[in-house]
């Protein structure tokens, strides 16, 4: 291998180091926004006056298959909603 195609090669292998370097970075923020967005819909689906949002907050929830949405869904299937209450039964089924 000539000198110039090893130097190419070095570069290549650093670029890629960065590359995973950064992929890492955004993965601890995404999950960070995560754990902050599961709070937020945590605290919406125990608050919110409105059914809508608590319907929204559920199912949202139900997508992100945190542990911490469990003990809500039980205690939404005491839900005034029906909707509600069925998004948590359902949440629970999976």
């Amino acid at each position: 291998m000539s000198r110039s195609a090893k130097v190419t090669h070095l570069l290549r292998l650093r670029s890629l180091g960065s590359l995973a370097a950064g992929w890492r970075v955004l993965t601890v923020r995404a999950s960070t926004a995560a754990a902050d967005q599961v709070d937020t819909l945590i605290r919406r689906l125990q608050t919110s006056d409105d059914y809508k949002v608590r319907l929204s907050a559920a199912l949202n929830l139900s997508k992100l298959y945190d542990p911490r949405s469990i003990p809500l869904f039980i205690g939404a299937l005491g839900e005034s909603d029906n909707t509600v209450r069925g998004v948590a039964a359902a949440s629970l089924g999976k």
